[in-house]
């Protein structure tokens, strides 16, 4: 009996056959990419082959953690110190930080707000935090930015490098903002140092009153919309160089030349038309008033560009 099974396994080798167990099958490789909960993964395959009807997908343990917002981001490029490009699965978005305002390409402080964000983003992950926005009128993603050192939008307004500016209806963040600006200026860190942007004239003007919210229709009624300067020292002020701006930057007036504020002489600068004289001066806008019904911050920069004086409401 020994023979015939001998002469058997002689004649499969033979024939040139394997048993299953001798068979070397390779291993199947695939790159594994985490997909947010909400992303859909799609097969590159033309064809995808539908799974047998009678499978049944086995749940993850109850223990399994979803991916952190902002899995898969890559920051791209900065392009200011609030802006910057990154790629979110494999799609390039801008992404808007909510809640602030830094100095414009150009302004002073805007290559230090710039150079702050490219260092608070390099690091190993960011989180991309919404509000009640996604986007805003450009299309760019408004977002607080999260890192593992904390929030950037808040640390640029701790550094002196952004101005906190509520952006209704995204106001989650507005307290903390705020409580970092005020930080800052106890601080005199960066653009609340009075010498942020160079040498600061020794003068002293104070913004006493704003007129935000006169009767009526606001764009129908812009000269009863002002703000009201005096001079306390004790010498006449050239205003050459002087702007007064309102908390976007997006609105601004600059003084006429030789235009002298006399000491203890109040001078209002309304947002409509009209002839300007010794008291009264014309920011003589259109379309909208500059003054935000909902709060806003009157900012009177130095010739330098220094922030001279402040008035919020």
């Amino acid at each position: 009996m020994q023979q015939a099974m001998l002469a058997g396994l002689l004649a499969l080798a033979a024939s040139g056959c394997s048993t299953a167990t001798d068979l070397e099958i390779p291993a199947a490789t695939s790159s594994v990419s985490s997909v947010p909960p909400s992303t859909t993964a799609v097969s590159s395959d033309p064809v995808a082959e539908a799974p047998p009807e009678d499978t049944v997908a086995e749940a993850p343990p109850e223990d399994t953690v979803a991916p952190e917002p902002g899995a898969g981001l890559t920051v791209v490029s900065v392009t200011d110190g609030d802006t910057f490009r990154v790629v979110i699965d494999g799609v390039e978005e801008r992404v808007r930080l909510v809640g602030i305002d830094t100095p414009e390409a150009g302004e002073c402080m805007a290559d230090e707000a710039r150079l702050a964000l490219e260092r608070y983003l390099d690091v190993g992950e960011i989180t991309l935090l919404s509000d009640e926005s996604d986007r805003d009128q450009y299309g760019r993603l408004l977002r607080m930015v999260q890192t593992p050192d904390g929030p950037v939008n808040a640390r640029l307004v701790d550094d002196g490098l952004a101005i906190a500016r509520s952006y209704p209806p995204d106001t989650l963040w507005d307290d903390e903002l705020a409580e970092a600006q005020v930080s800052a200026q106890d601080r005199n860190v960066g653009l609340w140092d009075p010498a942020a942007c160079g040498e600061p004239p020794d003068v002293s003007i104070e913004i006493v009153e704003i007129q935000h919210d006169p009767p009526g229709n606001d764009t129908e009624v812009l000269n009863q919309e002002w703000v009201k300067l005096v001079s306390v020292g004790s010498e006449a002020v050239d205003m050459t160089g002087w702007v007064l701006r309102d908390e976007s930057a997006s609105k601004r007036f600059a003084f006429p030349n030789d235009f002298v504020i006399e000491p203890n002489q109040p001078v209002t600068i309304h947002s409509g038309c009209g002839t300007a004289s010794a008291s009264d001066l014309y920011w003589c806008v259109s379309g909208s008033a500059v003054w935000n019904n909902n709060g806003d911050t009157a900012f009177l920069l130095d010739p330098a560009g220094n922030f001279h004086t402040t008035r919020s409401y």
